[in-house]
């Protein structure tokens, strides 16, 4: 059996074709159990939900081309990067907040917690209209697959990284 994975339009979903193109399904990666395979642990298993899809159904379908690239982006959001700048630049120095550290500290776990309800939002988003792509009659099969001796790693880079983000803080 030969299972390819693509990454869909939507982040947290995945296009699997089994054996060729005889079969394909949308896979949901925030279904994914047990999660502290992600943070180092080497379960047997692990499952994931999918939903079957039709053959011809391209509505997860990256799209080669977009309006605006990268760098177009980053060009337009320069302006809201430097006002932001400026103004805690301002607000750090009037106040002394590089002075109290207890306060540096409720503002960097504050960024977290927005930080946090974005994802989250953005996750109830993407799944609200994969929700909406998807047909109402599909078939939804639970895949369980068996892990390689390999240890996935991905959650203690981003955990380092916010640590280190808290260190540069102070």
């Amino acid at each position: 059996m030969e299972i390819n994975f693509r990454n869909s339009n939507i982040g947290c979903y995945q296009i699997v074709e089994i054996d060729g193109h005889s079969q394909k399904y949308i896979m949901d990666t925030s279904t994914l159990t047990p999660k502290r395979y992600c943070w180092g642990s080497l379960p047997k298993n692990i499952t994931v939900d999918m939903t079957e899809l039709d053959k011809k159904n391209a509505s997860f379908e990256t799209k080669s081309k977009t309006l605006l690239g990268t760098s177009t982006i980053a060009i337009m959001v320069q302006p809201f990067v430097k006002i932001g700048y400026d103004v805690l630049r301002n607000l750090f120095v009037n106040y002394e907040i590089s002075q109290q550290i207890f306060l540096k500290i409720v503002l960097y776990f504050i960024s977290m917690l927005i930080s946090y309800f974005v994802i989250w939002n953005s996750l109830r988003k993407a799944h609200k209209i994969a929700a909406e792509r998807l047909p109402k009659e599909s078939k939804k099969v639970r895949l369980t697959l068996r892990t390689t001796k390999r240890r996935e790693l991905t959650g203690y880079i981003f955990l380092f990284l916010n640590l280190a983000c808290l260190l540069f803080f102070f």
